[in-house]
């Protein structure tokens, strides 16, 4: 049997704000040549911020391990050092690899390094 829980009502009032009035006016001075400044959906990147790129390197490393078996300096063009230095000991840490099933409480070495931030701040 579910038990009901609580549930704020701000939260169950609270509307999105890709739709509705205001984005809707938006589109509509957009049509007719303004410039608008899209900060309603949290999209640093429309705003002019480059894209965030060490844990895409660090990704893209660990889904293709092989690049990690390079030498560093024939990779160091495309990715940093520090980027090549995580995924190495994230790569050295993980026994099965990307995409495969880990233990249900996740690897053990990132669950030390969460207790270890916590335990640090």
């Amino acid at each position: 049997v579910k038990k009901p829980f609580y549930v704020n009502p701000k939260i169950l009032s609270m509307e999105y704000a890709v739709r509705g009035p205001i984005p809707q006016r938006a589109a509509e001075l957009k049509r007719l040549g303004r410039t608008i400044i899209p900060c309603n959906i949290g999209n640093p990147q429309a705003l002019g911020q480059p894209p965030l790129t060490f844990f895409r390197q660090v990704l893209s490393l660990l889904e293709f391990p092989k690049l990690l078996k390079e030498k560093y300096h024939q990779i160091l063009p495309v990715f940093s050092e520090t980027a090549l230095d995580y995924a190495h000991t994230i790569r050295g840490n993980m026994e099965t690899g990307m995409g495969a099933y880990s233990d249900s409480n996740g690897h053990e070495f990132i669950r030390e390094a969460i207790a270890e931030f916590i335990d640090k701040r």
